[in-house]
This record gives structure tokens, sequence and C-alpha cells, in this order.
């Protein structure tokens, strides 16, 4: 009777030792998820003040802009090779990467994530077909190399016009072109592709999990059928039967015995015996006092 109960514990133990080792690997994939996001928001950040760096005609204000834009472009590569590689030991000192152990290159299971990153061999991110490039357009083998090359590049573009004259820095200069085409376009085109996919990962592995514990509620059920129909109803059948062939036995004993004091002594095994060691025990008294 007690084999479906040992057969539940170990397959809850089972079970839930794997959805624990599952779960627990998590942990780096979701403070990368923080990460990323920071990564969006900085990437957004550089575009605007692109922008207003490259229309704005005071030259204090220029200054102001490019300082900014120094700064951002400094946090943003912080965050983006995390991201790619994991936090060292000093910036996981910080909340912001404290559980960034392992970036998108080293996760066993980001195997999508990591071709969007460095071998995509994709040509377009754009929702609009028509804006892809031709293979003969000079921007068309940064996107075909991934988006880890089109970051590099595109930090790169942003490198280099801040090191530029602030009287060159204009709406035409190719570098801010280029970081008004691409960083808008294909380049947040990738990073979004790159985001779905990393939750997906996620997902997968907490919708793995749920799975299990499916299987383990419907292990639960069988081995409760199992306990109810092939042990407890076949034990209550032959208890049955048995008590039908005692009482059968009973009434073909003679009627001068007690069939009422043979049934208790049977049931009642320890009262029985107490009650006659508790008459023994008085006898032997009232024989000595006799003596």
């Amino acid at each position: 009777l007690l084999g479906p109960f040992v057969a539940w514990m170990i397959f809850v133990i089972a079970i839930r030792a794997s959805c624990y080792s599952m779960v627990s690997t998590t942990d780096a994939p979701i403070a990368i998820t923080n990460v990323i996001s920071a990564v969006q928001g900085y990437h957004q950040r550089l575009i605007f003040l692109t922008l207003s760096l490259a229309s704005s005609s005071d030259s204090v204000t220029k200054q102001a802009y490019v300082d900014e834009l120094s700064e951002q472009l400094s946090l943003m590569q912080v965050e983006w090779y995390v991201a790619l590689y994991g936090a060292n030991s000093t910036q996981r000192e910080t909340k912001h990467f404290q559980l960034a152990s392992k970036g998108l290159a080293f996760l066993s299971g980001e195997t999508a994530a990591r071709k969007l990153l460095f071998q995509s061999g994709a040509a377009c991110y754009m929702e609009n077909a028509s804006l892809c490039y031709a293979p003969d357009n000079p921007y068309y083998q940064i996107v075909y190399n991934g988006l880890n090359f089109m970051m590099e590049h595109l930090m790169l573009e942003i490198s280099e016009l801040l090191q530029m004259p602030l009287s060159n820095i204009t709406l035409n200069n190719s570098n801010v072109v280029y970081i008004l085409t691409e960083g808008p376009g294909n380049t947040e085109g990738a990073i979004q592709k790159m985001v779905g996919l990393h939750l997906a990962y996620i997902t997968d592995i907490y919708n793995k999990v749920a799975a299990m514990y499916k299987v383990l509620f419907a292990i639960a059920w069988v081995l409760c059928l199992s306990f109810i129909f092939l042990l407890v109803r076949p034990y209550l059948s032959r208890s049955k039967v048995e008590l039908q062939r005692v009482a059968e036995t009973l009434t073909q004993l003679p009627s001068e015995v007690g069939v009422e004091g043979l049934v208790m002594k049977v049931m009642t095994p320890g009262r029985e015996m107490k009650r006659k060691k508790a008459t023994g025990d008085g006898g032997g008294g009232g024989g000595a006092g006799a003596s």
C-alpha cells in the first residue's frame, strides 16, 4: 500500500530538483534583460543628442550637446559590452550589474540571439522593405555582419563626430547622416529583434518548468487512481470475503460457545491481556494473605 506514496515522493523530488535547476539558470538572463533595456534607452538618447547637436547653430549649445553626447556614449558602451559578455567582478558590486554574470555571447541557450549578434546573414531589419539596402550599398555589409558590427560602427561614427570641429557638425555631415539613418533604422530593428529572441529564451525556460509541473500533476492523478482501483478496492474486496468466511465459521460453533467473547478477544487483545494480568496479580495477593 505504501508503493504509490514512495513513487510520488520520488517523482516530486526529481521534478522539483529539475525545475529548481532550470529556474536557477535564469538569474543572469533576467539581469541581462535589464541591461538590454538600458541599451535601448541609451541608443535613443544618442540619436536624439546627435540630431540636436547637428541642428543647433549656437556654439555654446553645440558644446553642451557634445559633452552630453560623450557621456552618454561612454555609458552606452559599458551597457553594451555587459550585455554581450557579462559584468566583471568590479561591475557586479553595483546593483544594476549584480546578477549579470554572463552575457548573451555565453548563455548556453541563446543560439538565435548569438547568430543575430555575430553572424546574422540578414540584409535588412526595417519594417519597410523598400528602405533596405542593395548589395552594392556601402551600408549593406554593416547590416549583413550582425548587430554587434552595427553597434560598433554606430559608436565609432559617434566617436569620430565628437572629435570634429563644431562648425563641421551639421545635418549634411556623413557621420550624422549615418547615425540618423541607421540608428532608428536597421540598428533599432535589430535591437528589437534581439530583445524578442532573448525574452523568448527566458519564457521557454518557464514554459518548460510549467510543463513539468503539469506532468507532476498528471502523475499524481495516475498514482491516486492506481492506489484506489488497483490496491484499495481489491483489498476491500478481499477483506469482505474474509469477513464473510469468519462469519460463516462463527455460525457453525455450538450455542454454548461465547461468540461475542471470542470476537472481543480477537479485536482487543491488549485489553484482554491487561485484564488477565490484573486478575492474576489480585489472586496472588489473596494467596499470600491466606498463608
